[in-house]
Formats: C-alpha cells, structure tokens, sequence
C-alpha cells in the first residue's frame, strides 16, 4: 500500500506524519476464512443463515485496518485472496482454510523479507450484547485475539497478542474480550503462527456489528499496532547500537 507522509486527515486529524517505513511492507494483512460476513447487510438475502458472503465480509475490515496503519507510516500489504474459491477449485471443504491461507503467508514471506508481523482477521460468531461497546458516545465491534498453543512460537506470539492487548486497553479501555488461547482440542491450535513470532488471529467481532463500528474498531487497532510497532523499531535500534 502507498504510505501518505503528509497528512492524515482521514481520521479527524491534521498531524503531521514524521515516521514511515519508504518503500517496505512491513505488516502482512490476510483472512483465513475470507467470507465471514455480517447480518445487516445479509437480511432478506440467501446468505442470512450461513452469514457468510463473497463481497460484503471481512475482507472488507481488513482493507480498513490496512488503510488505518499505511496513514501511521506504516507499509502494509493486505491479501483479501477468496480462501473457498481456492478450496472449491482443489475440491478441499472448509476445514482446510488454514492450509490455503498458509500457502498464501508462506509466498508473501519468501518474497518480502522485510514483513515482520502476521495478522489474521476474522470475525466472531457472538451476538450483538457480547460484541459491541460504547465509547466516547461511539459503538464500536469489540475484538478478541487468539494465539495457537501448538506451534514453536507459542510464547512469542502470546508475548506479542499480550503487549497489544495491554495498548489497546489503555487506548480504549473496554474494546478487548482478551486473548484467547488454543489447542488441537478448542481450535486449529496452530493456525499458520508457527511461520512468524509476530503472527496472531484478531477477530474483529461480530455477526451483528455495522460497518461504521467494525470500522472505528479497526481504526483503533491501526493506531495501536502503529504505535507498538514504532515502540519495537526503537527498542531494537537502541540495542543495535
């Protein structure tokens, strides 16, 4: 994604941008289960049951969250790959999405070395009353994270999903449900975050959310990653120096 080094007035602000990463994409955006949709936009329609959908989903969020970090100077590349066209064409049912979104981490890392951080957006499957906020007189879609327990890198990404947990926290107070973790028993337990420490499920919640408050969500998910991703980029400076 192009990064704006001027302004960034998309967000009701005028602040000058005086970090950015050039030329590299540092964070890599992805959707292991692309289709997850959202029941506002599904009334009335043959996807109001499975809440699912091939062009109102989370794709969608993820684009947003991409847009929220590219205008904090962070370099983003963001997939929206539509997992079950690739499952459909393989004759795979759905319980091989983590496989397909695997085939398409492990390309976006062999030819980008500088992604350092995995995000894989998802939405939750929990009613309204459990999934939204208000805050500062605004609804927004809470959000959850979930670190697989079953990989080598099981304590440096629950390391990472804790740091950004206690940001955004403290940024707005409320939004997170936490962080879940997962074995082969409750989950995937890997879920592709094996391939990097820095890798972690965000499930951008739920099935009866807005856009306008799935978005604000995601807005406040950019800041804090870019904030947390500034933080480590000095931290790491300082110890090379």
């Amino acid at each position: 994604m192009r990064r704006r080094n001027k302004t960034n007035r998309r967000y009701g602000k005028t602040d000058t941008i005086e970090k950015n990463t050039g030329n590299r994409n540092v964070m890599f955006i992805y959707h292991s289960h692309s289709r997850e949709s959202f029941l506002p936009y599904l009334k009335g329609t043959s996807n109001e049951k499975t809440y699912h959908h091939s062009k109102i989903n989370i794709t969608m969020v993820g684009k947003r969250l991409g847009e929220a970090l590219n205008n904090r100077g962070i370099g983003v590349e963001v997939n929206a790959t539509d997992i079950v066209s690739m499952l459909n064409k393989r004759n795979l049912d759905y319980s091989s999405s983590y496989d397909m979104s695997r085939e398409i981490v492990a390309s976006a890392k062999s030819s980008n070395r500088n992604l350092s951080y995995f995000l894989d957006i998802h939405r939750d499957s929990q009613p309204r009353k459990m999934t939204t906020v208000t805050l500062n007189g605004k609804s927004y879609a809470r959000l959850i994270f979930i670190v697989g327990k079953e990989n080598k890198n099981f304590e440096k990404n629950l390391a990472f999903a804790q740091k950004i947990n206690t940001k955004i926290e403290k940024s707005y107070p409320g939004l997170s449900r936490g962080i879940i973790e997962k074995d082969s028993h409750s989950g995937n337990g890997v879920y592709n975050q094996d391939l990097s420490p820095n890798s972690v499920i965000i499930e951008i919640e739920g099935i009866e959310n807005t856009m306008d408050e799935l978005y604000r969500t995601a807005d406040a998910m950019g800041e804090v990653l870019s904030q947390y991703y500034w933080n480590a980029t000095e931290v790491s400076n300082t110890l090379k120096n």
